[in-house]
């Protein structure tokens, strides 16, 4: 019976696209990161407890390699030295960023970052006042000295404001 036929590979056609239609929303389900708010602010996303900070961002990627090991040691090495009641006192706060991870992708994006770097922000009534972006800083991740210093420049800068 031809009308069988045809009717068996209509009905197979319309199954094969439903099937197609829903891998297809399934996937965008997956992959969709507007969950993460693109205008939830960094003052809100990190939690930062004092509304008046110089907040020290670490951004990195997923797999921690020896460069981003050495900016992050380099960077407690000063705070915890030179500005250890300011972070007593939560004027000064860091927080390591994923560069992978979804919900700071609008923040890597904003600052135009592409490898680990530090960003140095100051808040003013939970708001970014100023901030200084230090996105060649991994080229001396090995020199302690220099590493810290350019640091050290940028913290003074936005607290003598």
């Amino acid at each position: 019976r031809p009308g069988r036929q045809v009717y068996r590979s209509v009905v197979k056609w319309i199954l094969l696209a439903f099937v197609g239609l829903s891998l297809v929303f399934a996937l965008l389900k997956i992959t969709d990161n507007s969950h993460f708010d693109k205008h939830h602010s960094l003052y809100e996303q990190l939690s930062v407890i004092n509304e008046d900070a110089v907040v020290v961002l670490l951004f990195h990627n997923r797999v921690r390699c020896e460069m981003c090991l050495n900016m992050e040691q380099h960077i407690h090495t000063l705070l915890k030295g030179e500005y250890a009641e300011l972070i007593r006192d939560n004027r000064i706060q860091f927080f390591l960023m994923d560069m992978n991870s979804p919900e700071n992708k609008n923040h890597t994006d904003r600052f135009g970052l592409y490898t680990a770097s530090v960003v140095i922000i100051k808040m003013v009534k939970r708001k970014e006042e100023e901030i200084i972006i230090l996105d060649d800083i991994w080229k001396d991740h090995k020199d302690e000295t220099v590493f810290i210093e350019r640091i050290r420049e940028a913290l003074e800068k936005l607290l003598a404001k």
